[in-house]
């Protein structure tokens, strides 16, 4: 596809490099419209036609009323053959899901624990338009929330798969916790768990790796 022109214009508050595009094979020209708009690109049988579609697309987004807002985007999985609250022994252990929201009493099977985890603040952008659905856009932002916790590539809104709480002082804290603990924990296991003489070594000494979390996971279970 042969790039025809090249130019910098002013839109949607910021500077925009618009490429003018022909494509031959069409007989199209194309300009890939700016990334903050849900549409690709637009396109036209004219160079003048191919601007004017950009414009009106850039127009409507403009005269648009955005609401903005900071959240935080978490996403949690959890795979574990673990006791339910009121197991009394083995035949009332469950496989439980933090996905399929499986409820104890049903059995299942499954190897060792697994757990995810990730969260990161964004900057909401809601787009709302005059007779059509609103557009929704998440741009990362910095946070002191522990690199260990953050998605590698901001996440393709699928927001079944992520769950999104506003952004506070208090909330933020409580995932920086949440990352700083679980370093902190996987630290230790390393030093720990690489061999069974540092396992028997630890054991002895009368350490714990965490403290007593009985009365709160039984708070949890009786909200």
């Amino acid at each position: 596809m042969a790039i025809i022109r090249t130019e910098t214009i002013y839109c949607l508050k910021q500077e925009f490099k618009r490429v003018i595009r022909y494509q031959s094979r069409y007989s199209e020209f194309f300009i890939t419209l700016p990334a903050s708009i849900p549409e690709k690109e637009v396109s036209g049988k004219t160079e003048k036609e191919v601007i004017e579609r950009f414009d009106a697309a850039v127009a409507i987004y403009e005269k648009a009323i955005t609401e903005t807002s900071k959240v935080i985007l978490y996403r949690y999985e959890v795979d574990a053959y673990i006791f339910g609250p009121d197991a009394a022994d083995d035949d009332d252990s469950t496989f439980f899901n933090s996905q399929d929201n499986c409820e104890f009493g049903k059995t299942f099977t499954d190897d060792g624990i697994t757990l995810k985890l990730w969260a990161a603040v964004y900057e909401k952008a809601e787009v709302v338009l005059d007779g059509a659905d609103n557009y929704i856009n998440y741009e990362e932002i910095e946070s002191p929330i522990p690199e260990s916790l953050e998605p590698k590539s901001t996440p393709i809104p699928r927001w079944g798969e992520y769950q999104e709480i506003p952004w506070t002082p208090e909330n933020e804290q409580f995932f920086i916790d949440i990352g700083r603990s679980f370093e902190q924990l996987i630290f230790k296991l390393n030093l720990v768990l690489g061999n069974g003489d540092s396992v028997v070594k630890f054991i002895a000494s009368g350490q714990k790796l965490l403290p007593t979390l009985n009365q709160e996971i039984d708070y949890a279970y009786k909200r």
